[in-house]
């Protein structure tokens, strides 16, 4: 589920659609799937869509009951912010970003509830 939240999150080519937020929601809680499509929103107001694809690279899973915590070293370094209108890169992410996420377990399966990146490198 944590890999598929990550490519359906990260829109890239289309403006976010109704479509794209019914399968948001199948890959994350209610909460955070709102958190994402404002944000992808927003940038594209603001002239700016994000490009490209990051790649998970897992390196611990902790479960404990009805919640998951998944430890990830993400490759970012082939995707970034890129202009709306032209498509040209404006940013590149980095090879080694440190990523947390917390899963919740609900009806229906699991779900990514919560994204945070502590920082330095993995």
């Amino acid at each position: 589920m944590y890999r598929e939240f990550w490519s359906v999150s990260w829109v890239s080519s289309a403006e976010p659609d109704q479509g794209w937020d019914q399968r948001l929601r199948t890959v994350a809680t209610a909460e955070l799937s709102e958190q994402v499509a404002t944000r992808a929103r927003q940038q594209r107001t603001q002239g700016v869509r994000l490009y490209g694809t990051v790649t998970p690279r897992i390196t611990g899973t902790r479960i404990e009951g009805g919640r998951a915590v998944i430890t990830d070293c993400q490759d970012g370094s082939q995707a970034g912010l890129a202009d709306a209108a032209t498509g040209q890169p404006r940013n590149v992410g980095p090879a080694r970003n440190a990523v947390s996420a917390t899963l919740s377990r609900e009806s229906g399966g699991w779900r990514v509830a919560k994204i945070e990146y502590p920082g330095g490198e993995c």
